[in-house]
């Protein structure tokens, strides 16, 4: 009996010391400038019958998109993000009476020429097509898997040498690696977000194109490893 219940001792130590690991997590941190940005603008029509109301937005949103396209901004990209059309109504006196329709169509402009993004603004104002608004400043993809594969060594050697510390501390010395994983995070910083209206008679005093400050965003890689202490 007792050779049995020392076997049993001596084979949880044996386990137990084998499991022997240490768990860190490495950083790595950066600032990074975007590299693109974006506006998006809203073609607005309003009119008694829905056949014209539709035409006119139709139109006006063409125009728009032909002279956008004449721009030849680099790296651009076209996108459509939503066509509404609803019913409007006026009350008076607590009687609904039918005002007309409204007709919205929304196209979406992003480009890496950041500096030349108010000229895409200037075209609207032009045309009076409706309003302007959600300028945003953004990492473009290819930046941020450049930046990734490069954050991502510093952090993997960074959580290393925490657990080489760890171990010197402990008497010890770092194993083989048991367990790893990774994540990235941008912490987007607040852009300058702006709403104009693009009606013609308006033009003389919204014709001055907001100034854009890139600014930098943040950039984080987490590595997070479990090594085995020796």
């Amino acid at each position: 009996m007792k050779t049995l219940i020392l076997s049993i001792l001596l084979a949880s130590f044996t386990s137990h010391a084998a499991e022997r690991t240490v768990s860190v997590t490495g950083e790595c941190h950066k600032k990074l400038v975007p590299d693109r940005s974006g506006v998006s603008i809203s073609v607005e029509s309003r009119d008694k019958k829905l056949d014209v109301a539709t035409a006119k937005m139709n139109e006006k949103y063409s125009q728009l998109q032909k002279k956008v396209l004449e721009l030849k901004l680099k790296d651009m990209e076209l996108k459509t993000t939503h066509y509404n059309v609803t019913p409007e109504y006026d009350w008076h006196q607590g009687k609904q009476s039918f005002k007309g329709h409204f007709a919205s169509m929304g196209l979406r402009v992003s480009t890496s020429e950041i500096d030349r993004l108010p000229l895409v603004l200037d075209l609207a104002t032009e045309l009076g097509v409706g309003q302007v608004g959600g300028l945003e400043l953004f990492l473009s993809d290819e930046l941020v898997k450049k930046e990734y594969k490069d954050c991502l060594g510093q952090a993997a050697k960074s959580a290393k040498e925490k657990a080489l510390v760890l171990a010197q501390a402990l008497d010890a010395k770092v194993g083989k690696v048991q367990i790893i994983s990774e994540s990235a995070t941008t912490a987007t910083r607040p852009t300058p977000v702006f709403m104009r209206s693009m009606n013609k008679g308006m033009q003389s005093m919204e014709a001055e194109s907001a100034s854009i400050d890139v600014g930098k965003e943040d950039f984080k890689v987490t590595v997070q490893a479990a090594f085995d202490l020796n």
